[in-house]
């Protein structure tokens, strides 16, 4: 069989066969104009093409040409029950870039695929993959869009990875000294524009569930869950160890826990209450300061301790009640004062006429 196969392709090249004549190999019935069936006891390769010219020229060992229109005609459609195609390349001593497989394709119009993979059926399905070496990528990565927003954009809508509806996944781990990143961004900007080395955006609005735009989680006391170096900018409000707003947006910062700080600059300076030292201000006599401290036992103008039990201590607007006070206190010294020392000339005048009249 061997023999007259052998014979068969010899003669090939001199056959002129018309359009309406077929040749069969191993079947009476060819569906094509040449059909070669194997054998059922042959383990032998069905066609077998080999170059052995040695010069530089680009010789192909097998040439399929299909276009009957633009759009239409498959160049080689192959089946395969390991592999569909399969593509070798051993390169030897060649100094430039050799391929496995190449594709191209080129045109003025539509849509152009270079490689097209499907897979479907299997317990896990994956149209492409990439064994030993680099992937080198020299224009856009579109996954889930055919947008070019940036280098890489990727788009997962209504698709759900596992437990999660997750656009794109990163994991590293690593066992030596070397610094492990997870993701590693590096932007830089010498034009006008803004640079941002990460820029996100978030929207939840069909749930009532929370929205992050930054999440980040440290699984140990030692780490940090966001380390920043230089300015930090929060539109916003901050909370630190507390989810909740219980005061409706008035405070920027909110704290469930203690602070501890070197110096802490409060700016309400417009109401400072050097008012007192005015002298128009109306210092509340001390009988009726007396009376007020015995029927609502505290002091005019300062929240009660219930107050302050319920809403919090406001340090500011504190600070700036007890300067009232302590500024009246100083003015009823001042006034104690001056009655001392009228209480003191009234005596050493009286000591005086008592020591003259004894004379």
């Amino acid at each position: 069989m061997k023999i007259y196969l052998s014979f068969l392709f010899l003669l090939l090249p001199f056959l002129l066969i018309s359009q309406t004549e077929r040749v069969g190999i191993n079947t009476s019935l060819p569906s094509t104009i040449l059909h070669v069936n194997g054998e059922s006891n042959n383990d032998d390769h069905l066609i077998y093409a080999r170059v052995n010219w040695s010069g530089a020229f680009d010789v192909k060992a097998l040439e399929g040409h299909s276009v009957p229109q633009a759009g239409f005609g498959i160049g080689i459609f192959s089946t395969g029950g390991y592999k569909g195609v399969y593509g070798f390349n051993p390169g030897g001593n060649y100094g430039g870039t050799s391929y496995g497989v190449h594709g191209n394709a080129t045109g003025t119009a539509g849509i152009r695929v270079g490689v097209f993979g499907s897979a479907s059926g299997g317990s896990t399905n994956l149209a492409g993959k990439f064994g030993a070496g680099d992937v080198l990528i020299e224009n856009d990565l579109r996954v889930g869009t055919s947008a070019n927003t940036g280098r890489a954009h990727i788009r997962n809508q209504n698709k759900v990875f596992g437990s999660n509806a997750t656009a794109m996944r990163v994991e590293s781990s690593h066992n030596g000294s070397q610094s492990t990143y997870g993701l590693l961004v590096s932007a830089s900007n010498s034009g006008t524009g803004a640079t941002y080395g990460v820029f996100s955006t978030v929207s939840n609005t069909a749930s009532t569930a929370s929205a992050y735009g930054l999440y980040t989680r440290a699984l140990d006391t030692k780490d940090w869950g966001l380390y920043s170096i230089g300015r930090n900018y929060i539109s916003g409000d901050l909370r630190i160890n507390t989810q909740d707003d219980p005061y409706n947006g008035i405070y920027a910062l909110i704290v469930n826990g203690r602070i501890i700080s070197e110096e802490v600059l409060i700016q309400n300076s417009n109401s400072w209450p050097d008012y007192v030292f005015d002298e128009s201000y109306k210092l509340m006599p001390l009988k009726e300061l007396e009376k007020s401290i015995k029927a609502n036992h505290h002091l005019p103008n300062i929240p009660p301790a219930s107050q302050m039990e319920e809403e919090g201590i406001p340090i500011g607007e504190i600070q700036i009640k007890m300067m009232e006070k302590i500024e009246e206190l100083t003015l009823y010294i001042l006034q104690q004062q001056k009655e001392i020392d009228g209480l003191k000339s009234a005596m050493h005048n009286l000591a005086n006429q008592n020591e003259t009249g004894h004379e």
